[in-house]
């Protein structure tokens, strides 16, 4: 195919331009439409693939000495002291 993605994207500006007021909303009602179905078959596709997935890592537990960093750290920042 000779022609390129950037130039037949051209020529249907060029083509859209030119257009009339009434064809130019039947287009827009034909690809909002095209545009649904593609969604419903990309969500369908993906909900098959969700069952194939592993499960997410799960993070460690913080330690206590973490636990109590974290809480002095907001108690600071209540009293404004949190640099």
């Amino acid at each position: 195919m000779p022609d390129t993605r950037f130039s037949l994207i051209g020529k249907i500006v060029v083509l859209t331009v030119k257009a009339p007021d009434s064809i130019l909303r039947a287009i827009l009602k034909e690809m909002q439409q095209a545009l649904k179905i593609k969604k419903g078959s990309r969500a369908r596709v993906r909900t098959r693939k969700s069952t194939t997935r592993k499960p997410k890592a799960r993070r460690k537990k913080a330690t206590p000495a973490q636990l109590r960093a974290r809480k002095q750290f907001a108690m600071r920042v209540k009293r404004g002291d949190f640099r």
